[in-house]
């Protein structure tokens, strides 16, 4: 939900016609906040209180330890604040849209 509010603001804000010099911008939608791929799939679980199937095995090589983005542009330029980033949050949101019908809904 934080997302489509980003994307409503960032349209206003083209249609304002406050576009940079070349006709596009870039802003980074994150929280500041990660997760680990355990404390996703435990929410999973707790959310739709179903079974999410996995397999734990060694770090690969190559994989991030931590990937986090900010937002401290789209907050300040636009006004986006996200007020529905935590976990269980996001995966209520996808959880209700993937239950009734995604794009096909």
């Amino acid at each position: 939900m934080d997302l489509v509010d980003a994307h409503v603001l960032g349209l206003k804000y083209l249609l304002d016609g406050k576009v940079a010099q070349g006709g596009h911008e870039v802003f980074c939608l994150g929280t500041g906040n990660g997760f680990s791929v355990r404390e996703v799939i435990d929410h999973s679980r707790h959310v739709t209180n179903r079974p999410v199937p996995m397999t734990e095995g060694p770090r690969r090589g190559g994989d991030a330890v931590k990937l986090v983005s900010g937002s401290e542009k789209a907050v300040s330029v636009l006004g986006w604040n996200p007020a529905r980033s935590t976990l269980p949050q996001m995966i209520g949101d996808a959880w209700r849209w993937h239950q009734n019908g995604g794009y096909e809904g």
